[in-house]
């Protein structure tokens, strides 16, 4: 019998996420593409225009789904770095507050009153602002969304282009 590794992957749902974002901005675009060229050819038979129209598609697809990408990461992780910022300003302005209200969010979650007692008092004594940020807003504390898995995404969209476009020459 074999031997599983049952490690725990941090960074598994940010890659998750990634992926999920490819496959759906490669189907959205294949559809979209075979769209336009299905419709060109059914006016023309000029190879060329097909293709130019093909490729245009192409074009517009990339830099549409990349500003829209863009625009996405970036409303997250703004809205990621709020959330600490709202947390930070309690803690700083009453730390009793603050208290309370991790303990708030412990119950919420699922934990007992003592445990989630036992919680408060252990995050408060190591960082509490790490705590309150990932039980209450459920983010990872400085782990924010980043922009590379975005550009990451875009330059293997573009490989993929080249290659394409290489089976045409």
């Amino acid at each position: 019998m074999s031997e599983t590794n049952h490690e725990i992957d941090s960074n598994f749902a940010g890659r998750l996420n990634i992926l999920r974002a490819g496959v759906l901005g490669a189907n959205d675009g294949i559809i979209s593409i075979a769209g336009v060229v299905i419709g060109v050819a059914s006016a023309t038979s000029n190879i060329w225009i097909i293709f130019l129209s093909g490729f245009a598609a192409i074009l517009a697809g990339a830099f549409s789904m990349a500003g829209g990408e863009y625009v996405s990461v970036s409303t997250q992780k703004d809205t990621e770095e709020a959330a600490v910022a709202r947390e930070q300003v309690l803690l700083d302005q009453d730390i009793e507050l603050a208290k309370k209200s991790l303990y708030t969010a412990y119950i919420q979650n699922g934990e007992c009153e003592t445990s989630a007692q036992l919680l408060t008092n252990k995050a408060f004594l190591k960082n509490p602002l790490k705590a309150l940020v990932e039980e209450k807003s459920g983010i990872e504390y400085e782990e924010f969304t980043n922009l590379l898995g975005m550009l990451l995404s875009l330059a293997l969209f573009l490989f993929s282009l080249e290659v394409c476009l290489q089976c045409f020459q």
